[in-house]
């Protein structure tokens, strides 16, 4: 999803929420996000807007595009063998 735009936790919620009718919890989300950036496969960092709460937003980096594109081949290579 961060490859893709989304920047941000509730953004992501929201999306699989509305996209692909899954539920994961905040607690749940940020684990695995924080896990992601401390492995170096995503970028977060912390924004501010005057009168809203700061949120945390995310990159993906480099590392992270190469997992990504080793992932789907690999899920891309799974799918044709069945």
């Amino acid at each position: 999803m961060i490859a893709k735009g989304h920047k941000h936790g509730y953004e992501m919620i929201k999306h699989l929420e509305e996209n692909h009718r899954m539920r994961i919890s905040a607690a749940n989300l940020y684990t695995v996000l924080d896990r992601l950036d401390a492995d170096g496969y995503i970028k977060g960092r912390w924004e501010h807007e005057d009168g809203k709460p700061d949120k945390r937003v995310y990159t993906i980096t480099p590392k992270g595009k190469m997992l990504f594109k080793l992932a789907k081949n690999k899920l891309k290579n799974f799918i044709t063998d069945l």
